[in-house]
């Protein structure tokens, strides 16, 4: 775990010394990278320079607003929401208003790690006690069986691993 959290540790640290400049920087990247996806050009992402900015363009909605370009996506279709590809889907568990798909990219679960691991990392580092052998680490899905989207997309990713990323997998 610690290992595998030095990266993710230092750049939480870095952000932290002005979390507005980096939530800034974060959000003009994801921003950048996705202006040329459907969604960023009906939203032009390319004249977007701040969060003030950003927020007049895009409006709060919930997932029915997202329903049919992610129908579209689990189709096959590529950059509409964004420019990367999505590698898979997870079901919600759907106990308030029924099972929804929800998009995953190889950056999004990089941006899940980053967030997750530095927590992994404090808790080894203030309880060391429990690295003193084997830890095991789970993330915990909705379980179902493997299937995939009619363009053979997943629906679920197939290990802890997937999320949590290869250097915890042993």
């Amino acid at each position: 775990v610690l290992q595998a959290a030095a990266k993710p540790l230092a750049a939480f640290e870095s952000a932290l010394l002005d979390p507005e400049q980096a939530q800034h920087e974060l959000l003009m990247r994801i921003i950048r990278a996705n202006a040329d996806t459907e969604f960023g050009r009906q939203h032009d992402f390319a004249s977007i320079l701040n969060v003030g900015d950003f927020r007049l363009a895009v409006p709060v909605r919930s997932y029915a607003g997202f329903e049919n370009q992610i129908a579209r996506i689990a189709a096959g279709e590529n950059g509409v929401l964004t420019s990367s590809r999505v590698i898979a889907f997870e079901e919600t568990g759907g106990t308030a208003s029924g099972r929804k798909l929800i998009p995953y990219t190889q950056d999004g679960l990089a941006a899940f790690r980053a967030a997750v691991l530095p927590s992994l990392f404090d808790l080894a580092n203030r309880r060391p006690g429990i690295c003193a052998g084997r830890t095991y680490v789970s993330i915990s899905p909705v379980m179902s069986q493997p299937r995939a989207t009619s363009s053979g997309i997943p629906i679920g990713l197939s290990t802890d691993a997937a999320y949590l990323g290869e250097t915890l997998k042993d």
